[in-house]
């Protein structure tokens, strides 16, 4: 995570066992938050903020891509065996 008006690195978010493939930024109960797709088969939820982790979904097969819809709660999710999927980001996460 990078501080936008001085250019320096304010936290590395640590997590992920392999590649990371897709990020998305986006803002829950008025918090900001990052999500992030990886080739170890999960999605992390981190507050940008503090440089942690806040929520861990595992999953069957890897998610090569991610994207906020337009409605900010739904994250889509692109994974490598050419299916789509849609998660409700504000059910799920805390």
């Amino acid at each position: 995570v990078w501080a936008i008006d001085g250019g320096s690195a304010l936290h590395v978010l640590r997590g992920h066992a392999k590649r990371v493939f897709g990020v998305a930024t986006f803002v829950m109960n008025d918090n900001p938050r990052v999500a992030s797709c990886s080739d170890d088969k999960t999605i992390r939820i981190w507050d940008p903020v503090e440089g942690t982790q806040v929520f861990l979904v595992a999953l069957e097969v890897v998610c090569k891509a991610l994207c906020i819809v337009g409605d900010a709660r739904t994250l889509a999710l692109g994974h490598e065996d050419g299916s789509l999927s849609y998660w409700d980001i504000l059910h799920d996460p805390k």
